[in-house]
C-alpha cells in the first residue's frame, strides 16, 4: 500500500484571513437594538478613512470595529445615518429626540479631554458629521462653559485625543 503524502482528507491548508487584522465582538454601530436607517450617507473621521453608514453597520455586525470605538459610534452616526429601532415596540425608552437649539440647554462643565486633562494644542479643526467644525481651543471652552451634552462629552476624550494632543 503507498500512501500520497500529499493526500490528506481532513486537512486542507489553512490561511489565516490576515486583511482585516483582529476580530472583535460584533457590535451595532448604531446602538443596542438599532439599525442604520440610511446606508447610503458616508461618514468621514478625523484619522479614519470615510465609509457609508451601510458599510460602517456591516464592519460592526462583522465584527471588525473594537469595542471602545463601536460605543461612541451611536451618538456620532445617529443622525446621519439615521439610526431607528430594528422592532419599532423594542424600546419603550426611547422618546424623540429634537435636536438642540443653537443656545440650547446649559449642561454640567466638562472636560472634553478627559477628566484632569486638558487640550495641548487648540489650533487643530475638530469635525465630524452632524456638527460644525470647531477648533480644540473652541470644543474645550464649550465643555468648560456647559454647553456639551454629558454623553457627548464623554466619548470627546477618545475621539480627540490624537487631534487635540
Amino acid at each position: 500500500q503507498s500512501m500520497n503524502p500529499n493526500a490528506s482528507p481532513s486537512s486542507s491548508p489553512t490561511t489565516p484571513a490576515p486583511t482585516q487584522g483582529p476580530t472583535y465582538v460584533p457590535c451595532s454601530v448604531c446602538g443596542e437594538g438599532k439599525e442604520v436607517g440610511n446606508p447610503n450617507p458616508i461618514f468621514s473621521f478625523p484619522g479614519t478613512p470615510p465609509i457609508s453608514c451601510g458599510d460602517l453597520e456591516t464592519e460592526g455586525e462583522e465584527g471588525k470595529i473594537p469595542p471602545e470605538k463601536c460605543d461612541t459610534y451611536p451618538i456620532l452616526i445617529a443622525d446621519l445615518c439615521e439610526c431607528q429601532s430594528m422592532n419599532p415596540n423594542a424600546s419603550p425608552s426611547s422618546s424623540p429626540t429634537t435636536p438642540a437649539p443653537t443656545q440650547g440647554p446649559t449642561y454640567v462643565p466638562c472636560s472634553v479631554c478627559g477628566e484632569g486633562k486638558e487640550v495641548g494644542n487648540p489650533n487643530p479643526i475638530f469635525s465630524f458629521p452632524g456638527t460644525p467644525p470647531i477648533s480644540c481651543g473652541d470644543l474645550e471652552t464649550e465643555g468648560e462653559e456647559g454647553k456639551i451634552p454629558p454623553e457627548k462629552c464623554d466619548t470627546y476624550p477618545i475621539l480627540i485625543a490624537d487631534l487635540c494632543e
